[in-house]
């Protein structure tokens, strides 16, 4: 008997470099596509500044509409950086 097995990645933004992390622009290009966080991601002191920093900005929104361990996002001003528009 055969078993598939799904391993899921707890993270979005950590996956993003140290800089990137403490950059509000790089860290919406990620909500932007993904509409969601992990409550694992706040472990990284930067990313949940940076975080907070946009839901105070209000830029974001966060929404329960996810299980744990995600928190899912509403964009509230997306402001698309030059680098991420289309030619």
């Amino acid at each position: 008997m055969s078993y598939a097995i799904h391993i899921d990645r707890f993270t979005t933004l950590d996956d993003l470099k140290p800089k990137e992390r403490r950059d509000p622009e790089a860290v919406m290009a990620v909500l932007r596509r993904t509409k969601r966080f992990s409550v694992w991601d706040m472990d990284n002191r930067a990313i949940c500044n940076t975080v907070c920093d946009l839901m105070r900005a209000g830029r974001i929104k966060q929404v329960d509409t996810l299980g744990y361990p995600w928190c899912a996002v509403e964009i509230l001003n997306s402001v698309v950086p030059p680098r991420d528009r289309d030619p």
